[in-house]
């Protein structure tokens, strides 16, 4: 037990770099402490409102009943995903595999010191969920205070078979990839294809009859019938469900005791695969550079710029945790556009769900679910962080600053730029805006996308974290991803403001000055690297 608290106050001390801010300069650390705090409760206050929304939605419809199953569902479908994600880079192919193994600690204890911090972070996730939806369920129905308990340890119970799977699937996924030539990047595209059919099973699923009857509300286009289709898919959470509106105490104790069970399968699971799937992943890593030295190809010959680009592009496509946080919008955006043009073509209005006196003023919203969905996160908020212990090479490479940060930047339009364009091309044509409709459209993706980069590169040039054993330290964790996140919120919520008041030209002002800006957070960052 001493050795598991140790391992994990040097877990949860990591989270954030706690550890490192407690031991620098106090103004610094308020400052950086003060832009997470802002930026998490603002992402847990937009989740318990669309959970509430949702839940409301589905009392209006007199599915009230179905409030808690779908809560659950919910929670089971984003763990599975997002664990999945993580434990490539908590779980496995750590940067301090050799270190961790070199102490005098047993495997078990390692794999809990893992395990706990992840999924404590599922369980707050639960929480943020099932605690709003919850409420509103109560106000419509109330609850006894035996479904009261029931939900206390729904919340705290509910990740625990997600979970296990994720992890058991991740690591079964990591041992056989280990193998390939080029495990990192089938990792990374293996996450994409899994986290695109998710949302297009989410779109199948709320676009079935009814649909129509809300714009915002998932649980209302669902309908009664597909949650209870879903309980009956995934009978644990009908088993908490029951526990929550009925006061079944039977049910619950099935669903308490088959997520205890699974639990514990998975840690034991997990600790007999712990060793062998890091040093396949590890060896494998090791054959992979050694065949890279030993390689007879001609070296090609490329400019500082070219070479530092094509670092930058390994660095994201080996690194699935950073692929898929930088790049998941740009997929995102290209799959939503792709639907809208084939429902175009295929006769259907994309618009159809909207009163006629209110279509002109969702077309002219547009850009700015665009500039969301593809301003949100970028590659540079946490490029300059990843160089980790390797940082020095950069500092006194015989390039200028601005060389070095160029392909970082370079990188983030390159991928960016072109996923913006191309959406907001398909998406003009499937919701049939004219030309100046349309080049606002294109201008204010490319803004957002410029706009995100340069800000999140200032920033990870000024809050950049070296100490991280992790990717998934800088890239989930980091201060200057969460400012980036939150300076791109304040973006579109600007644009917004400005497109209310004043139309398609408050649209273009904003998307231009976006260009504006980004120019000075680009010389910014130049000046702060070079100093």
């Amino acid at each position: 037990m001493k050795h598991l608290v140790l391992l994990l106050k040097v877990q949860f001390a990591g989270m954030f770099g706690i550890n490192k801010r407690l031991h620098a300069n106090r103004r610094k650390t308020a400052s950086s402490a003060a832009v997470v705090a802002v930026v998490a409760l603002i992402i847990g206050a937009a989740i318990c409102a669309y959970m509430a929304l949702i839940a409301q939605s589905l009392v209006i419809m007199g599915s009230a009943r179905t409030i808690p199953l779908l809560g659950v569902v919910i929670v089971s479908a984003a763990v599975v995903v997002t664990t999945f994600m993580k434990a490539h880079g908590t779980l496995f192919m750590l940067s301090d595999y050799d270190e961790i193994m070199s102490l005098p600690v047993k495997v078990p204890v390692v794999v809990l010191s893992r395990l706990i911090p992840l999924y404590a972070l599922s369980m707050l996730f639960s929480a943020v969920v099932l605690i709003p939806m919850m409420a509103v369920y109560a106000h419509a129905c109330s609850l006894a205070p035996a479904s009261i308990a029931c939900v206390v340890v729904a919340v705290v119970l509910t990740p625990a078979i997600p979970a296990a799977v994720a992890v058991v699937l991740a690591a079964l996924a990591a041992f056989a990839s280990a193998r390939m030539r080029h495990a990192n990047i089938v990792m990374s595209c293996v996450l994409m294809v899994f986290m695109v059919a998710l949302v297009i099973g989410v779109m199948v699923m709320t676009s079935g009859p009814g649909a129509e009857d809300s714009l915002v509300s998932l649980g209302s286009s669902m309908g009664a019938s597909t949650i209870d289709a879903l309980g009956n898919a995934y009978p644990v959470a009908s088993w908490a469900a029951a526990g929550m509106t009925s006061q079944n105490l039977g049910a619950f104790a099935l669903f308490a005791g088959a997520s205890l069970v699974v639990g514990a399968l998975m840690i034991a699971v997990l600790t007999r695969l712990f060793q062998p799937v890091n040093q396949r992943l590890t060896s494998a890593q090791v054959r992979a550079e050694d065949a890279a030295g030993l390689s007879a190809r001609p070296m090609r010959v490329r400019s500082p710029f070219g070479a530092l680009l094509a670092k930058e592009a390994r660095m994201l496509m080996n690194t699935p945790i950073y692929f898929m946080n930088a790049c998941a919008g740009f997929v995102l955006a290209l799959v939503a556009s792709v639907a809208v043009v084939v429902a175009a073509a295929l006769g259907y209005d994309p618009l159809e769900a909207v009163p006629g006196e209110m279509r002109g003023m969702v077309v002219l919203f547009i850009p700015w679910v665009l500039a969301f969905m593809v301003g949100m996160m970028t590659t540079t908020s946490a490029s300059v962080s990843l160089e980790g212990k390797c940082r020095w090479l950069m500092l006194t490479a015989p390039v200028p600053a601005r060389t070095v940060l160029g392909a970082k930047l370079g990188l983030a339009l390159v991928t960016g730029v072109p996923a913006a364009v191309v959406s907001g091309a398909l998406l003009a044509w499937g919701f049939g805006m004219d030309a100046l409709q349309a080049a606002v459209l294109l201008l204010c993706a490319v803004a957002a996308v410029t706009f995100s980069a340069t800000f999140g590169l200032m920033m990870d040039v000024r809050y950049p974290r070296f100490d991280w054993t992790s990717p998934y330290e800088p890239v989930k964790r980091g201060v200057s991803v969460f400012a980036s996140v939150l300076g791109a919120a304040v973006y579109v919520v600007l644009g917004c403001a400005a497109t209310a008041l004043l139309g398609l030209a408050g649209t273009f002002m904003i998307a231009a000055a976006g260009l504006v800006f980004a120019v000075f957070f680009w010389r910014d960052a130049i000046n702060v690297e070079g100093a």
